[in-house]
């Protein structure tokens, strides 16, 4: 008589395995409602999700395969035991090996850190005193280059040159990424005003808007007008600074979470330190003798707004999000506006020369790539219409004046 063939589905095991097999739907279920404004801040975690949802189904397939072996004494129990044993220790090396990388890429990073200014400023190399120095003082979109390698300093400064003869005339990129008008105040009184350049252009607003959205992860507690709750670009060194602190926030964002709820800011408490930064700024240049050239800043906001315009705001649906909420675009787009407005307001007070640049860069997506920062068609007619303006404030700016003693 042969030996009856034993069976896996008992019982016991149907009631396991559905019961296993319902917990890891419901585990890999939460990875399809992930925070995605968490993606450009934390690449990790659209890493992590995607290689969830690639492995964790092999994996809880594999962990039912294995136990059915050793329950059916295809492998011995011990066998089924090692292998578990050994996938620990695997993912105990992974580990390992990760947060020594995570800590040698954290070590990097700091290498750019500034005790004032959270990121360096460049180095200002090549002043000539016989020359008439204008220094640009602004955020990315004075900073970043375009696909080719060019900037709106350097292409405006050609301008000037080849279009309306203007030699001498020498433009200098200062602009930082992250910076709002605190950090160009401290970098100018700093490492700007030593040089006494003839002239300073002054570009800035959503870095400043953006310390308004206090409840972003990009904050730290409440507004303060000194801008001490802001992280900006030390916000993964301060909340993230171990592995395990980012691996905790990754999983956290990309597992059964909401969609932020929108709220509304009318009034900006921020407006108030935006204007005394730019107040200071121009008092300092003025003492020194140096003229001042305000700029409004470019952005695609407008009233009607497409899905897809709407979609590539990255700097809104980013870096306002946070604690499950986030900034509308009605906020945002007054934010900026009012911001503006207090450029257009400061320089009428302040009698100092205004370039108001919004109005002149078409707010569409050939311009833009995202909220405030441009594509290559927008350097060359931001190069365009700043080299006319200037040339036409050239008797105000006095380009034929010696240099500032």
């Amino acid at each position: 008589m042969t030996e009856q063939k034993k069976s896996f589905w008992t019982p016991f095991n149907v009631i396991a395995v559905t019961l296993f097999v319902s917990f890891c739907l419901y585990l890999y279920a939460g990875f399809f409602y992930p925070d995605r404004s968490s993606f450009p801040l934390l690449v990790s975690a659209y890493k992590f999700r995607v290689a969830i949802l690639l492995f964790f189904p092999a994996g809880a397939v594999g962990l039912i395969f294995l136990y059915r072996a050793a329950y059916l004494k295809q492998i011995k129990t011990s066998s089924a035991l090692l292998v578990l044993l050994l996938f620990f220790f695997i993912s105990l090396l992974a580990f390992t090996v990760n947060d020594f990388r995570y800590n040698r890429s954290h070590k990097k990073q700091t290498e750019e850190f500034h005790t004032f200014l959270q990121l360096k400023p460049k180095d200002i190399t090549g002043v000539d005193t016989t020359k008439y120095n204008i220094f640009c003082l602004g955020g990315s979109t004075t900073e970043f280059k375009d696909e080719t390698g060019r900037d709106w300093p350097s292409l405006v400064e050609k301008k000037l040159d080849r279009q309306y003869g203007y030699k001498q005339v020498r433009l200098f990129n200062c602009g930082k990424q992250w910076y709002s008008t605190l950090h160009i105040l401290i970098h100018y009184t700093q490492n700007v005003r030593p040089y006494k350049p003839n002239a300073i252009i002054v570009m800035e607003n959503i870095n400043d808007l953006l310390h308004n959205a206090d409840m972003s992860r990009m904050s730290n507690g409440s507004f303060r007008s000194d801008y001490g709750h802001f992280l900006g670009p030390i916000m993964r060194t301060v909340k993230m600074g171990s592995y395990s602190a980012m691996l905790q926030e990754s999983l956290a964002s990309i597992w059964y979470q909401k969609k932020p709820a929108e709220i509304e800011m009318k009034t900006f408490p921020g407006l108030a330190s935006f204007e005394r930064n730019l107040r200071t700024i121009i008092t300092l240049a003025k003492h020194d003798g140096t003229k001042v050239i305000l700029m409004t800043q470019p952005n695609i906001y407008k009233e009607k707004m497409s899905s897809e315009e709407l979609a590539m705001l990255n700097m809104l649906n980013v870096e306002t999000s946070g604690s499950g909420r986030k900034w509308s675009y009605k906020t945002a787009f007054t934010g900026l506006n009012a911001y503006n407005d207090m450029i257009r307001k400061v320089a009428a007070d302040e009698q100092v020369i205004l370039v108001d640049l919004e109005k002149a860069v078409p707010k569409t997506t050939a311009y833009f790539y995202d909220d405030v920062h441009y594509k290559t068609s927008a350097y060359d007619l931001i190069a365009e219409y700043l080299s006319r303006m200037i040339r036409s404030y050239a008797p105000a700016l006095d380009f034929s004046r010696k240099p500032v003693p």
